[in-house]
């Protein structure tokens, strides 16, 4: 790659006094009208009276005034303190220039999972390492990948235009692409000014279709998309310095504490909806009041198919193509950075669990939909795409629960388990916060799939608790050796089948003999290795359902636990030895099999919006307030919740770093 172009100093005039905050002139690395996609306000000095005619249709307060202004004058926000930010980014990605884009994203993902901020080595191919400062975050980390990127894919051409959002949705896809969360447009845009500071910016195209465009770039391996400004000679111009596009505008400050930023996303509805927002509180809470039973289904071998899945850690999640879904008249541009932000976002939720990280799960979702640009939230709430949305969530729930099935027979540190109780807790109701100003079919469709992935986590989580114990007593041998004896002695099979099944023919026969024989040889089986105990009998009793495949779901947990239930009763009344033991194993036995039914029932659900929207939007109409368990604030998270990533746990490698070690010397001492 050529020399990089060199960053222009400009000097900024000292700012006019301002009541509400005063900040210093310093020397910017910026080029005038720097910023991609600017949040409003920020316009040049020479442009305040053409700007000062745009104001916010709520608060009257002009874009354009040197409140807004003065954002141009602070020190960047990803520069290092009394550093010139802008010129060091620019050589840290000129450095890892020669390392393949796949292995940079590998190394910005592991910082992503920490919830440190390590001294990062990236290995050049000039000084062998390159070492970042301690202090160095994660949103400098996507910083330094967003430049490398520019620096790979564009490059300066005097004759080329091509739309700016063009160049954001393609970052965004290399984003999706590498697991990565995006940066949001404004910051990407200074990204593109420090690359490229001789760019101009103009709007092109028919009045009512027209884009900003840079002019001057090329977007390398872009034949088709890219145009010459000649040929756009007919076309109207504006400069970008008269006027700014509502387009890029992000829907919160995300990234930027611009206050004109702040009062533009307050006077501009970005969709307008039927409904209030105040119905569609009401509606959300109704739904979140309401039980709805799991669907079940045993599927044979779930537990192999479960084990075959995921075998990529670092695969990306099977996102479903967008374009099938989108009307003949979408812009291309803002359907592909919908596609790639969303991606993003089910990659990151999915990471998140994954590590365990609670705080940047809930962070992520309070703030995915206020960081989408107006049209690219137009589209996302549109009816045409809400089938792919539901698709999206499926495809990401589904594989979370595929992660998790693998590790529900293997033992799990306390401190785990307890964090997965605050998800449990709280993940439905901070999605239903951030979805209440969004249409109400999309936020049901979107809580109700929750909700199901939710009663699934929390079953998981009592087969994990209640395996632990269960496997204590079935690993030790005098434990099993007094529930045989009272299995054998105190325990009528017959008599107990005939009276709790509601069955006759092969299917009572089968019952019998697995309640003489198979039960009392488990029982006698012996093993050395600690984990084979409870992997043994869960194996088992999984398969069993295959074997009685007139039987509904239901009815088979039904049938189980009435036998488990009089057996235990028998035990009982006769003075049993081993009745703790059958209690604590029984307990097992119940969620164990309630588990693999709603297992199977979730991963062949095929999610579609006619499903997921019977009975719900006519029959919620009443706002119930939900009451707080701890008594709290509403938005208060809990105070147990706590990262855990630092000491590398991985849900979907089963490694729980020095926890689950220091857990059972623990248990040892005491």
């Amino acid at each position: 790659m050529g020399q990089l172009p060199q960053v222009p100093h400009h000097h900024m005039p000292n700012p006019p006094p301002n009541h509400h905050f005063q900040t210093p002139s310093r020397s910017s690395s910026l080029a005038p009208g720097a910023g991609m996609m600017d949040s409003p306000g920020i316009n040049h000095p020479a442009n305040t009276a053409t700007a000062g005619h745009i104001r916010g249709s709520k608060h009257g307060t002009p874009l354009g005034t040197p409140d807004s202004a003065r954002k141009r004058q602070r020190k960047a926000d990803h520069a290092f303190p009394g550093e010139d930010g802008d010129l060091e980014l620019k050589n840290m990605a000129a450095k890892v220039l020669d390392i393949p884009l796949d292995e940079f994203a590998a190394k910005v993902r592991a910082i992503e999972a920490s919830t440190d901020s390590p001294t990062i080595h990236t290995p050049t191919s000039s000084s062998g390492r390159l070492v970042v400062k301690n202090d160095s975050t994660k949103e400098r980390q996507r910083q330094v990948f967003g430049m490398t990127w520019l620096m790979r894919a564009c490059q300066a051409s005097n004759s080329s235009v091509v739309p700016r959002n063009r160049i954001y949705a393609r970052y965004v896809g290399v984003c999706a692409d590498s697991g990565l969360k995006p940066l949001s447009p404004a910051s990407f845009g200074k990204l593109v000014r420090i690359v490229f500071p001789n760019l101009t910016t103009r709007r092109l195209g028919m009045r009512g279709q027209s884009k900003y465009h840079y002019c001057g770039l090329k977007l390398i391996n872009d034949d088709g998309t890219t145009s010459s400004v000649g040929s756009s000679a007919n076309t109207p111009l504006h400069s970008h310095n008269q006027t700014f596009d509502s387009s890029f505008l992000p829907g919160t400050p995300y990234g930027s504490n611009s206050p004109a930023s702040f009062h533009s996303q307050i006077s501009t509805p970005l969709v307008s909806h039927p409904t209030s927002a105040s119905t569609n509180v009401s509606t959300i809470t109704s739904f979140l009041n309401d039980q709805s039973a799991p669907t079940l289904k045993f599927v044979p071998e779930l537990s192999s198919l479960m084990n075959d899945k995921n075998s990529t850690t670092d695969q990306p999640l099977d996102i479903p193509d967008i374009k099938p879904f989108l009307p003949n008249d979408t812009d291309q541009d803002a359907s592909d950075t919908l596609f790639g932000l969303y991606k993003s976002h089910c990659i990151s939720i999915f990471e998140s669990i994954r590590y365990v990280q609670l705080k940047r799960l809930f962070s992520l979702i309070s703030t995915f939909h206020g960081s989408l640009t107006n049209p690219v939230l137009k589209l996302y709430t549109s009816s045409d795409l809400l089938q792919w949305v539901i698709s999206c969530d499926s495809v990401m729930y589904k594989s979370l629960i595929q992660m998790l099935a693998k590790l529900a027979l293997q033992e799990i540190p306390t401190l785990v388990l307890e964090q997965l109780k605050v998800l449990v807790a709280k993940y439905v109701e901070k999605l239903s916060e951030s979805l209440s100003s969004l249409p109400m079919k999309l936020a049901l469709v979107k809580l109700k799939m929750a909700k199901q992935f939710i009663q699934l986590v929390s079953r998981f989580v009592r087969v994990v608790e209640t395996a632990q114990s269960a496997n204590k007593i079935l690993s030790h041998h005098m434990d099993r050796q007094v529930m045989y004896n009272d299995w054998t002695k105190h325990v009528n099979v017959e008599q107990i089948a005939a009276r709790e099944l509601p069955c006759e023919g092969d299917n009572f026969k089968f019952a019998v003999e697995v309640l003489q024989e198979k039960i009392p040889e488990l029982l006698k089986k012996e093993s050395s290795d600690y984990e084979s105990f409870i992997v043994e009998w869960g194996t088992y009793i999984a398969a069993l359902p295959s074997s009685f495949t007139s039987v509904p779901p239901r009815l088979f947990l039904l049938c189980t636990s009435a036998l488990l239930t009089s057996a235990l009763r028998e035990i009982s009344l006769a003075g049993g030895g081993g009745f703790g033991a059958w209690w604590v194993v029984r307990c097992w036995i119940d969620e164990w099999v309630g588990w693999c039914a709603e297992l199977g029932g979730f991963v062949s659900t095929q999610f579609e919006e006619s499903s997921l929207l019977q009975g719900t939007i006519e029959s919620h109409h009443k706002f119930v307030k939900p009451e707080r368990e701890d008594g709290g604030p509403d938005n208060v998270i809990p105070a147990k919740m706590t990262d855990l990533a630092s000491e590398s746990i991985d849900l979907l490698d089963g490694q729980f770093g020095s926890i689950l070690n220091d857990e059972q010397n623990d248990a040892t001492k005491k």
